[in-house]
């Protein structure tokens, strides 16, 4: 896998050289080339939105309905989003009392892009399209459990005649051929999105060098509810931040304070909603995932939790569903309120 890293770091870096080197684009494109690439690649992935979503509800387990409204299509936003984004910014001039002040925006060089498993093909457009459209050469490393979407994206990009080393996707463990991308003397900068001890590791490891890094790592949001709210619709937009994607999203609610006076009667409705979304959601990413949520709630209940609803796994054996979760009477300090779980399972 090293090797592999080490040839694909290669074509990106020789694209970039194209253009001058820090001077210019990779590939030697011009602003509005890119931006047309970016709109073509958009298209491209627009007129193949079935094949694509298909790949994406395999590789992850997703529902097809919701990797065809939403995961793809939103990929073919950040592109288009992207792709105009820049346009006349490069350059901005700001008039001070003893001299002037010019800002210029240049491309790093090669960029390191590692993504997660759970929105495969968004997330790698919404670090994809800035670092084209700012002028810089890509190389990926989609999760070892979702690959499918990058290679197709890939794909794309050979087929619309793309510079040769814009885009270049590697599969591999994270151990393995993510740290010899973060490690690449010719990587310039890395944006990762995954949990925050694999962050850390990649922080510590580009510091040395002073490469640009962007992390987006783990967290454990709270959605507020109070006594005044529009009831129906918050139940609803509650269990919808906790439960979608089966809760394998880093900016779900998966812990509530609801004020006192209403607590027990929205903790019925938000149960209530629970059960019924047990048979619209998919499978959590893997049954070593699975397992991990079982054991998050099991010392849920170790600490004093009151399962509410679900709580259990469910389905084929081969299968990695588990039942959206509702759990009361945990304290501020349990894990179960403090860690990220990545499961349908809230407190």
């Amino acid at each position: 896998q090293a090797d592999d890293v080490e040839t694909a770091v290669a074509a990106a870096q020789a694209c970039y050289e194209i253009g001058g080197g820090g001077q210019g684009a990779a590939g030697g494109l011009t602003e509005s080339q890119r931006t047309e690439l970016l709109e073509a690649v958009a298209s491209a992935v627009e007129a193949r939105l079935e094949e694509f979503a298909l790949a994406e509800s395999q590789d992850t387990g997703k529902p097809l309905g919701v990797a065809t409204k939403m995961d793809i299509p939103r990929s073919v936003d950040n592109l288009r989003f992207f792709a105009h984004l820049l346009a006349g910014q490069k350059t901005d001039t700001v008039a001070m009392a003893d001299g002037i002040n010019y800002v210029l925006r240049r491309p790093l060089g090669v960029v390191a892009l590692i993504t997660p498993w759970n929105f495969p093909l968004h997330l790698l457009t919404w670090k994809l399209g800035p670092a084209l459209a700012m002028g810089n050469s890509v190389v990926a490393k989609p999760s070892e459990m979702t690959p499918t979407t990058a290679t197709l994206l890939a794909e794309v990009f050979t087929q619309l005649g793309a510079p040769d080393g814009i885009f270049n996707v590697i599969h591999g463990l994270g151990s393995e051929a993510g740290d010899a991308l973060v490690q690449h003397e010719h990587v310039r900068a890395v944006s990762f999105t995954g949990g925050t001890q694999t962050g850390k590791v990649i922080a510590a490891t580009a510091a040395p060098a002073l490469k640009k890094v962007g992390l987006e790592l783990g967290g454990k949001n709270p959605s507020l509810v109070f006594a005044d709210c529009d009831f129906e619709a918050t139940v609803t937009g509650t269990a919808r931040a906790a439960f979608f994607n089966s809760g394998q999203v880093c900016l779900c609610g998966s812990r509530v304070l609801v004020e006192s006076k209403i607590h027990e009667k929205f903790t019925s409705a938000l149960v209530e909603q629970g059960k019924m979304l047990k048979t619209k959601l998919g499978p959590l990413i893997s049954k070593n995932h699975r397992d991990k949520v079982k054991q998050y709630v099991d010392k849920a209940k170790q600490d004093g939790a009151k399962v509410e609803c679900g709580g259990k796994i469910f389905g084929p054996e081969e299968g990695a569903f588990f039942e959206p979760t509702v759990l009361t009477g945990l304290g501020h300090d349990c894990a179960s309120v403090q860690e990220e779980i990545f499961g349908p399972v809230v407190s």
